[in-house]
């Protein structure tokens, strides 16, 4: 499984996208953006797990959420409140 944790300082954007992503179609800063609009609030982690985008973020409201986008055309392709005890880390549909 190829898993790359991104930090905050990388987030906020003081590296260049890699290659990878630059292959991939969209790049980490307008991921983030993608799930920003979609939950305003605090970006706590940014990754790329077996080649999709995740994304956690602590909402305005307190609520932890993840979202999973698709690097090639940035759609979401899974959203949901993280549930502790979850082994996926989503909430039901």
């Amino acid at each position: 499984m190829k898993r790359f944790v991104i930090t905050v300082a990388f987030v906020l954007g003081t590296c260049n996208m890699t290659s990878a992503e630059a292959k991939q179609g969209i790049g980490l800063e307008e991921t983030i953006s993608i799930a920003t609009k979609e939950f305003p609030g605090t970006v706590i982690e940014a990754e790329i797990e077996d080649g999709i985008y995740e994304i956690k973020i602590r909402t305005n409201n307190g609520e932890m959420v993840k979202l999973k986008i698709d690097p090639k055309d940035g759609s979401i392709i899974r959203k949901g409140k993280i549930v502790k005890g979850s082994s996926k880390g989503f909430s039901k549909p």
